[in-house]
């Protein structure tokens, strides 16, 4: 089930992320140049209500700055990185864990993740377009009804030390 409802959804995400995903590495500091030129100009300078004062010259100065901006962060990259690590760090604790208890913890992170999936659409509705938050809205519904089977599945794990649920097969 998790594999046949996640996967469309993924693969329209790598699709809309497209050149975002390829985007520059981070860290790369940028800099501009910002320059500013007084011209010499002629203009009137009123004195009192209704008398103009003689023409005056306002003087000429060009100034050069550096602004350096400070280093940019590619939140595409990281955002990846940090998925990796997490991956890596649950992988290896569920390499840890065997038969009933696999499957309580296995429970346990799925009912986790579709919690902060939920939290993180709900933000990220708020800055997407029409289109897209329509297909967020779509998303929202699956991840609620996974997170309700979840509840379920967990809730009967609950005191059953030997028995298996999970269709992971038995080593022999």
């Amino acid at each position: 089930m998790m594999v046949k409802d996640h996967t469309p959804g993924m693969e329209k995400l790598q699709q809309l992320a497209g050149p975002l995903a390829s985007a520059r590495a981070p860290g790369t500091p940028g800099a501009a140049v910002k320059k500013e030129e007084v011209r010499e100009e002629v203009r009137e300078v009123p004195r009192e209500k209704g008398r103009v004062e003689p023409r005056a010259r306002v003087a000429v100065e060009e100034r050069t700055t550096i602004v350096t901006r400070p280093a940019a962060f590619d939140w595409v990259s990281i955002h990846k990185q940090i998925a990796d690590q997490c991956l890596a760090s649950t992988k290896a604790e569920f390499q840890k864990k065997e038969g009933a208890e696999f499957d309580r913890c296995f429970m346990g992170e799925q009912i986790m993740a579709h919690a902060k999936t939920l939290d993180e659409l709900k933000v990220l509705r708020n800055y997407a377009g029409p289109e897209l938050r329509k297909d967020i809205d779509e998303t929202t519904q699956m991840a609620t009804r996974h997170l309700a089977e979840a509840k379920k599945i967990a809730e009967s794990l609950q005191g059953n030390a030997g028995e298996r649920v999970s269709r992971k097969p038995k080593a022999e």
